[in-house]
C-alpha cells in the first residue's frame, strides 16, 4: 500500500529536510490566495520550489483556501490559466475554486479542506463524486468517527498532526479589540499573539489578516498511537502542519510518522521521538473524547 504524507512548508530551506524527513508532498501556502497564519510564496516562488520539490522526488501542492469575493474571482482565472504540470494538487475551501477549476478541466487536481466540515463517508464519498483528488476529514472527531469517514472512501485525507483550526471569521477580531481598547501596537499579521478563555489554562494561537481571524487549537494533534488503526482501516492520505511548532520538532515528528508507515513499531517510534523533542506526553486531541458530551 501506498502512503502519502502532505507537509505545510513555510520556507523554502525547509525543502531538503522535510524530504528526508520523509514527507512526499509539500503544501505551499499562496500569497493573496491563502487564509493562514503560515508564511506564503508568491506564484513564481511557488512553482520555483514546485519544481525543486520534484528533484527531491516529491509532489507539490498549493494552498488556495481563502474565500473569494465576486471581484476577486479573476485570481481564479489568473491562477488556473498559469497552473503547470509541477502542481499536483490544490487544497480549497471555497466553491468558487471548484467551479473555476471546472472551466480548465482541473477538478481532478482539487482538495477539499473545509477545516472541520467533512465528518461522514457520506461527505467524503460526495467529494468524490465530484471527482476531485481528494477531501480532508474534520479533526476534531473521535477516532471512531474518524475511522467511519475515511474508511472506504480511498481519497480521504487525515490531518494528524498539528494545531487544528478551530475558528476561522471575516470579523477583524484583534482589530476590533484594539479599537475597543485603545491599544496602541499593530496586532494584524502577528504570530505571536495567543487567546486564553477564563477558565482554561490553554492557549490559543489567534491570528488576523486581511482575510479575517483564524483561531487554532491550544493543543498540537499528534496521532502516534492511533496510526496503526488508520493504516489498518486502509487510510492511505495524511496531512501535517508545523505552525506554532519549533521547525526541527516539526521535521522530527515527520520522520516518525514516516517510520511508522514503513512498519515500523509504533511504540518505539513514539518514545524515540518524544525524547528527541524533549517531550514526556503527547496530545491525541478528540480521538477519544467527544467535543460534545
Amino acid at each position: 500500500m501506498q502512503y502519502t504524507l502532505t507537509a505545510l512548508i513555510e520556507q523554502k530551506r525547509d525543502l531538503p529536510a522535510l524530504a528526508n524527513a520523509g514527507a512526499t508532498q509539500i503544501l505551499i501556502p499562496l500569497s493573496g490566495y491563502s487564509f493562514t497564519s503560515a508564511s506564503k510564496m508568491n506564484l513564481q516562488d511557488a512553482f520555483d520550489l514546485a519544481q525543486s520539490a520534484h528533484a527531491f522526488g516529491m509532489q507539490a501542492a498549493l494552498l488556495v483556501n481563502k474565500i473569494f469575493a465576486q471581484e476577486e474571482m479573476h485570481l481564479l482565472d489568473d491562477l488556473f490559466a498559469h497552473i503547470n504540470d509541477d502542481i499536483k494538487h490544490l487544497y480549497f475551501a471555497d466553491l468558487a475554486v471548484l467551479e473555476t477549476a471546472r472551466q480548465y478541466h482541473m477538478e481532478n487536481r482539487l482538495v477539499y479542506h473545509p477545516d472541520t466540515l467533512l465528518t461522514s463517508s457520506q461527505d467524503i464519498s460526495f467529494w468524490h463524486s465530484c471527482h476531485l483528488a481528494g477531501a480532508v476529514v474534520s479533526p476534531l472527531l473521535t477516532i471512531e468517527e474518524t475511522i467511519d469517514a475515511a474508511k472506504g472512501n480511498p481519497d480521504a485525507i487525515l490531518f494528524i498532526h498539528g494545531h487544528p483550526v478551530l475558528s476561522r471569521s471575516h470579523r477583524p477580531l484583534l482589530s476590533a479589540w484594539k479599537q475597543a481598547f485603545s491599544y496602541p501596537e499593530e496586532l494584524k499579521e502577528r504570530k505571536d499573539l495567543f487567546l486564553q478563555e477564563a477558565k482554561r489554562q490553554g492557549k490559543m494561537p489567534v491570528y488576523e489578516d486581511e482575510n479575517g481571524t483564524i483561531i487554532y487549537s491550544d493543543d498540537r494533534l499528534e496521532s502516534w498511537q492511533e496510526m496503526n488503526q488508520f493504516m489498518q482501516a486502509g487510510i492511505c492520505h495524511y496531512l501535517l502542519s508545523g505552525l506554532y511548532e519549533d521547525r526541527v520538532k516539526y521535521f522530527e515528528s515527520i520522520r516518525g510518522y514516516s517510520r511508522i508507515l514503513q512498519s515500523e513499531d509504533v511504540e518505539s517510534v513514539t518514545n524515540e521521538v518524544m525524547t528527541a523533542m524533549g517531550e514526556n506526553a503527547y496530545d491525541s486531541g478528540y480521538y477519544h473524547e467527544k467535543t460534545v458530551r
